[in-house]
């Protein structure tokens, strides 16, 4: 004998439930944007470069979203590879052109306008006390300043102001300014340090990004002067005239080891001697003498034969490098 069961399903067994059909959550389609580099190269800014070159990548894009960029270096003709910082630099270019300045207060006249590569990146104010803790450091062509005050413009411009002009040692650069030279805000997690040694300095340097939308880019260069190794320039420069006719000159050095003159005594000797290098030039001839002291003396004699119109020009020189000279005029 057999047992055939038919089963039949029992549609209406089931409540009937009102069901939310929901959306369709779609990605958009990024765009992907050309990459801008700049190559930078500061002073030490905290004492520790020691020996070492300080040559770093900013990289920034107008993108809304940022990704490591892979790059091609070029050194004296040999080539390496190696990518950008895993977050972008907060890049861009002067739109005005800051004037000159002094770099022992705060610099209430001078402004300058930026305008930011990447619309999603901001610049914001700080009060002294934030200044002096060292907010706000930028890269503005050769000179690092700091800014107290920047007010948005609109299309990611900004005008920034109260400024704190030629810090560690950059007031060289305070009269270099042009319309179009790289801003860069300094933030270590934002730049990528490249491996460069001393045998670099004087060398041609590039950096090309090597992104999606970099099919086209062209290579950006730089000659490595080796800013991180250079002492700062002797300041408080001063040159006068004793009764026999000779000219008596004195300066005081700087350290890149005492920026905060905190313990009211003499910022510490960061070379291993310390030594000048000492130039009187007139409109005939010029005189060039070093000495290990901070002064120096140009006999009357000497002084006859070099003219009017006379310039004295005192760098300190370091273990690795010379550091930018510090001038003045001299009426006779």
């Amino acid at each position: 004998m057999a047992v055939i069961a038919d089963l039949h399903p029992q549609y209406g067994s089931v409540e009937t439930l009102a069901a939310d059909p929901g959306r369709v959550l779609s990605s958009p389609d990024l765009q992907a944007q050309p990459t801008s580099v700049a190559i930078l190269e500061f002073p030490d800014l905290d004492g520790t470069a020691g020996n070492t070159l300080f040559v770093v990548v900013a990289a920034a894009s107008a993108a809304v979203t940022w990704k490591p960029i892979p790059i091609d270096i070029d050194t004296g003709g040999t080539s390496q590879s190696g990518q950008t910082a895993a977050l972008p630099t907060v890049l861009g270019t002067a739109q005005t052109t800051l004037i000159d300045g002094q770099s022992a207060l705060i610099d209430e006249r001078s402004s300058v306008e930026v305008q930011l590569i990447n619309a999603e990146q901001w610049l914001e104010s700080c009060d002294d006390d934030a200044l002096v803790n060292g907010s706000n450091l930028a890269m503005l062509g050769d000179e690092l300043v700091q800014f107290g005050d920047a007010a948005p413009l609109g299309g990611c411009k900004f005008r920034l102001s109260r400024l704190l002009r030629g810090r560690r040692g950059t007031e060289w650069a305070m009269g270099l300014h042009r319309t179009g030279e790289i801003f860069a805000v300094i933030d270590p997690l934002r730049l990528q340090r490249l491996s460069v040694g001393l045998s670099a300095v004087g060398s041609d340097l590039s950096v090309i990004p090597l992104g999606l939308a970099d099919s086209g880019a062209v290579p950006v260069g730089h000659t490595v002067s080796g800013e991180a190794l250079k002492p700062p320039s002797p300041v408080h420069l001063t040159a006068g005239f004793n009764g026999a006719g000779d000219l008596n000159c004195s300066w005081c050095r700087r350290s890149r080891l005492g920026w905060a003159w905190i313990d009211n005594v003499d910022a510490p000797l960061e070379c291993s001697s310390e030594h000048y290098r000492v130039q009187l030039k007139g409109s005939f001839s010029s005189i060039e003498l070093e000495t290990n002291v901070a002064n120096a003396t140009f006999a009357a004699a000497d002084l006859a034969l070099l003219g009017s119109d006379l310039t004295l020009n005192v760098t300190q020189i370091g273990d690795f490098a010379v550091s930018s000279p510090t001038s003045i005029q001299i009426l006779s």
